[in-house]
């Protein structure tokens, strides 16, 4: 008895330093000319810095024909003419 009320303090407090998600796996985005992807726990990654390439972090649109899933990366130049440089 006593052990099936501590069994839920137990995961609660060995969680306490666990870090929250804070966005879906696989998603990505540009932030001040970087491209990132979101790990399986959760977390923004660098994918590439597309600014130290010489290139510009754009938003690509899917082409499934091609096989390309849509996305952000590191261009020389965005198909519509902006990106995040």
């Amino acid at each position: 008895m006593l052990m099936r009320l501590l069994l839920p303090l137990l995961v609660v407090l060995g969680c306490s330093g666990c870090p929250v998600p804070v966005c879906d796996p696989t998603d990505t985005r540009c932030v001040s000319g970087v491209a990132e992807i979101c790990g399986s726990d959760g977390v923004w990654r660098t994918l590439m810095d597309c600014v130290a390439e010489g290139m510009r972090c754009c938003d690509v649109e899917a082409d499934l024909d091609a096989g390309i899933p849509s996305g952000h990366t590191c261009l020389p130049t965005c198909m519509d003419g902006g990106g995040d440089r």
